[in-house]
């Protein structure tokens, strides 16, 4: 779950138990496997966020189902008991859909790889669904949670069995449509879009050109500025946890530091704060002065949580 989705589900969950009595809620959290509080000081929402806010995403979705049972849910489970959401894409990147005919496939995942040094993880479902599962509720669960998609607009496309409907659930969500003109001009409601003209342009330069859509467009700017921001704190952490040598525990730390704390997710201060307990390269001293890179991890976690609480 993205952190911007987690806040908002902690604090639309929080609102909804808060309008209830104290020894209803505590029956609530019990039951979901949430801790609770003999004795409180303060109003019953601050005493349901400082109860909930350390719980697993999967705590988190079902506590959602059980409180807006009415609402679509966050999640998707197939007959065979996979659970689709946040596995469709890769943790941390800005979701786009690519919907695309069959025959365009090799171009569309040029594009998608074209598309991931921009922090933009792409789905394309000829890469993306796996032979054994229910590829529909992939797809649809995909559709419900991207942040945005592109139409890879070919003569094909107007003919494809699934196109339009996927082009429909977008527009129905309100997310950002980004056409490309690829032989066909963008047509019915897609056409209040203002497309990319593909031409002979190879995935390069489109990714190029649908990455500064995004960056520009106020639907998406924010969340494309969160994703490359958690991105890069989640392989700052990664190159942590691996170093091989000092010189890059010690760079792996500054790039980790150059990213706000409000992205520093509790998991990742948690991965760092292990990787400063067991990678040895994380002990070594500065070569400007005498703290040492552990000490500095250190300092950053406690500081970011010290902050949240």
């Amino acid at each position: 779950m993205q952190t911007g989705e987690r806040v908002t589900l902690l604090m639309k969950v929080a609102a909804d138990l808060a309008e209830r009595r104290f020894q209803e809620i505590d029956l609530i959290l019990e039951q979901f496997g949430f801790p609770t509080s003999d004795y409180w000081e303060g109003d019953s929402y601050s005493y349901t966020v400082y109860h909930v806010k350390g719980a697993t995403d999967e705590q988190l979705l079902e506590l959602h189902e059980f409180l807006f049972p009415d609402e679509a849910p966050s999640r998707q489970v197939t007959d065979a008991g996979t659970t689709h959401g946040d596995d469709v894409w890769e943790k941390g990147y800005f979701r786009l859909f690519i919907s695309h005919s069959a025959k365009q496939a090799d171009e569309v995942g040029a594009l998608k790889d074209a598309l991931r040094p921009y922090g933009i993880t792409g789905f394309v479902a000829h890469d993306d669904i796996r032979p054994t599962e229910l590829w529909r509720d992939v797809i649809e669960s995909a559709l419900r949670t991207c942040d945005a998609m592109v139409a890879y607009v070919t003569p094909e496309f107007r003919t494809s069995e699934w196109t339009d409907q996927e082009v429909g659930v977008c527009l129905a969500r309100a997310v950002l449509i980004i056409p490309i003109r690829r032989g066909e001009t963008p047509y019915g409601f897609m056409g209040k879009y203002q497309a990319i003209s593909g031409g002979t342009k190879g995935a390069e330069r489109l990714a190029a050109d649908v990455h500064a859509v995004i960056e520009s467009n106020v639907l998406t700017a924010s969340r494309l500025t969160s994703a490359k921001y958690e991105v890069a704190a989640s392989q700052a952490v990664e190159a942590l946890e691996q170093a091989g040598s000092y010189n890059s525990a010690r760079d792996a730390f500054r790039k980790l530091l150059q990213v706000p704390e409000e992205h520093l997710t509790n998991e990742l201060l948690d991965r760092a704060e292990r990787a400063a307990a067991t990678n040895h390269e994380l002990t070594a001293q500065w070569d400007f002065g005498t703290t040492e890179v552990k000490d500095e991890v250190a300092a950053l976690v406690a500081r970011v949580r010290t902050r949240r609480r």
